[in-house]
Order: structure tokens, then C-alpha cells, then sequence
């Protein structure tokens, strides 16, 4: 993209998502979700510098009104999302989170230190989530495909997911806050029978989906392995593991699950037993007892024959990974800090030395300590 096309699209994207004007904060929403439903390695490099751009557009006053945004109550029985406010800056910001940079700058900007940002920014994400699941009515059972309920639950389960894999401060306020409120007890109620009853079969499997990916963030990453399950980390994965069958269903015509809540949960459990600290705390919670009614859902998953590998490592012998060894495609997304959806770019327009890499790292501005910059 042409640097002068770039700084346009830039300007002309954070005046919409700006705009008290639902409808032109919708516009700037399609821009972003334009780039964002793809695959190629090149547009998302492009959406990676568009939301890097925003996230130092005028000190990020984007990302502040982002934020004040989505904290104001939606309504429901929204007929085409996103129709509210607060819903389309709650899915604009899931996108742009979807960036580590950005992450970084909320943590930034949205609290006088960054941990206590972090704190705040779960507590009212999965605070809204829960107390909207809460007073949901039942949808009738011929709805198919998604419901405004996976753009409003979604986007904030998106976002928690988003923040805990780019940022390691983020997990650590996710460990403050579990100190009074363990995972479970903080998001469990979204994959109970008595909430997962009352979706479609589409947002019943994104809702697991993002959950599992929620786990797979906390598994994956050192710094929170011990301490998640500590704090109600296996409750949750026995409960996706309730919530969902051995096989998703097709869920529309038109779809195909890109996800398996299953396999998540399976390569969540195999992190977590990689280590000896990890097979003491896991046997000190008791987790075969727990585990062991989902045992076919565990074997059944993509991962295949999970199962005898934690059934192993649980009574203290070693278990060689053998075909699970491929489960190190989730730690290639990895840049030593969790991992990202989007890329991290140079913020220079006319580099050419395309994302960072966990061996390729960039410097950060001297000025801002928020752009990158690569040292070509």
C-alpha cells in the first residue's frame, strides 16, 4: 500500500470510529473488518500497521473512546449488529486488539498503572459479559448461524482473549483479580448447561471456542500456568468439556467450525503437563478425577489419543509426545509473551522486513515506546 493511501485510510478510519454516530462508527468498523476477514499474509500485515497507526493517533484517543464506548449498556433484541454504540465499539476494539501493539498502549493509556489497567479492563469485560448472559431470554430454536448475542458476548470474551495473549501484565491482572474471584467462579456461568441451553448451536460453539482459547493463552504461557490452575483454571476446562459434544455439528450451510473447544482443551491439558511443577500441581488438584469423565472427548479431539499422554505424565512417569509433538503449531504463533492474532509490523511505511518474529525482534520508539521499528 501506498504510504500517502495508508496515512488516508488511517485518518479517515479514526474520524469514523470516533464519531458519536453509530452508523458512521459502523463504516469505520467495515474498513477494519474488511482487512480483517482474510488470509493473506499481506493484508494482514496491512491491518496490522492500520491499527498500529490508530493506537498512536493522537495519543490514543481512539482507543479511550473505544473504551468509554463499549462500557455503555446495550439494549436487546438488536435486529443487525452492530446497531448499538457500545456493541460497535466493543467489536471495533476486538479487532484492533488483535494486535500486541495495541494491547501494549491500552494498558497504557486506560489506567494510572498498567497492572491496575489490566485489572480493570477484565473485571468489566467479563463482569458485562456474565451479567448480559445472565438476564438473556432463551432464542428460539430455528435461528440459525450466528445471533447479536455472538457479536455481544463474543467481542468481550474476544477482547479478554485477545489482551491475555499479547501481554503478560494482562495475565498478571487477571491473577489479582482471581485472588478474590477465581476463572471459574468469574466466567463459568457462560458454559453452564443452564446458559449454553439458551443459545443457538453457532453461539453455543464460538462462546466454547473463545473460552478455549481463553485456557490455551493461560496453558501456554509460563507465567501463568501454576498460578490458572491455582485459581480454577481445570474447573473451566472440565466445563467446556461438559458443554460440548464429541463432534461439533454443522452448524449452517455455509459454515465450518475453524475451531474444536476439544482440541483446545486437550493441547491446554498437554502444556500444562510439561513440566514437573506443572504434574504436582495438577495431581494436587486431583485433575485425572476431573478429567476422566471427558476422557472420549479428549481422545476424540483433532490431537488424537491425548489422553494416555496426561493418564501417563499424571502418575508420574514420562510419556513421549510421539504424533501430540505437533501440538508446537499453537507455540509457533508464540513471541515469548503469548501470542497474537495480527502481526507485529515496523511503523516505518516503507519497510519491506515484514512482521516480527520470536528471532526477529523490533525496537520501540524513544519517544512514544509504542511504535516499532525494525533496525534495517
Amino acid at each position: 500500500m501506498d504510504p500517502r493511501d495508508l496515512e488516508s485510510l488511517v485518518e479517515q478510519c479514526a474520524a469514523m470510529l470516533l464519531s458519536d454516530d453509530v452508523n458512521i462508527l459502523d463504516k469505520g468498523i467495515q474498513i477494519l473488518r474488511g482487512k480483517y476477514i482474510v488470509t493473506a499474509s499481506k493484508q494482514a500485515e496491512q491491518l496490522a500497521r492500520i491499527a498500529q497507526e490508530i493506537a498512536v493517533y493522537n495519543g490514543g484517543v481512539v482507543l479511550k473512546k473505544l473504551w468509554e464506548g463499549l462500557q455503555l449498556r446495550t439494549s436487546e433484541g438488536c435486529p443487525k449488529p452492530p446497531t448499538t454504540y457500545s456493541t460497535g465499539c466493543n467489536f471495533a476494539l476486538s479487532i484492533l486488539s488483535s494486535n500486541k501493539v495495541v494491547v501494549e498502549r491500552c494498558l497504557k493509556i486506560l489506567g494510572a498503572k498498567e497492572r491496575l489497567a489490566a485489572r480493570d479492563i477484565y473485571r468489566t469485560l467479563s463482569g458485562m459479559a456474565v451479567q448480559e448472559a445472565r438476564s438473556l431470554k432463551r432464542i428460539g430454536a430455528a435461528v440459525e448461524g450466528p445471533s447479536f448475542n455472538t457479536l455481544r458476548f463474543g467481542t468481550r470474551l474476544r477482547n479478554i482473549c485477545n489482551f491475555a495473549e499479547a501481554s503478560r501484565v494482562f495475565r498478571e491482572g487477571m491473577k489479582d483479580v482471581a485472588e478474590e474471584q477465581s476463572i471459574f467462579e468469574t466466567l463459568g456461568y457462560l458454559v453452564s448447561p443452564e446458559f449454553l441451553s439458551k443459545l443457538t448451536a453457532f453461539d453455543s460453539w464460538k462462546l466454547r471456542d473463545l473460552l478455549s482459547r481463553l485456557v490455551e493463552s493461560l496453558a501456554i504461557a509460563k507465567d501463568s500456568q501454576l498460578w490458572a490452575l491455582d485459581k480454577g483454571l481445570l474447573k473451566l476446562i472440565a466445563a467446556i468439556l461438559e458443554g460440548s459434544p464429541v463432534k461439533e455439528p454443522n452448524l449452517s450451510p455455509n459454515f465450518k467450525p475453524d475451531g474444536s473447544p476439544n482440541q483446545s482443551c486437550a493441547a491446554s491439558l498437554v502444556f500444562l503437563l510439561e513440566t514437573e511443577a506443572g504434574v504436582e500441581k495438577m495431581r494436587a488438584h486431583n485433575a485425572l478425577s476431573g478429567l476422566k469423565p471427558h476422557k472420549q472427548k479428549i481422545n476424540g479431539a483433532p490431537l488424537n489419543r491425548s489422553w494416555n499422554y496426561i493418564e501417563t505424565r499424571m502418575q508420574g512417569k514420562h510419556a513421549a509426545l510421539g504424533a501430540l509433538r505437533y501440538v508446537g503449531r499453537w507455540k509457533l504463533k508464540q513471541s515469548g509473551d503469548g501470542y497474537v492474532v495480527l502481526p507485529v509490523v515496523c511503523s516505518w511505511k516503507l519497510c519491506t522486513a515484514g512482521p516480527e518474529t520470536a528471532g526477529k525482534k523490533f525496537g520501540k520508539c524513544a519517544l512514544c515506546q509504542v511504535s516499532r521499528y525494525c533496525r534495517l
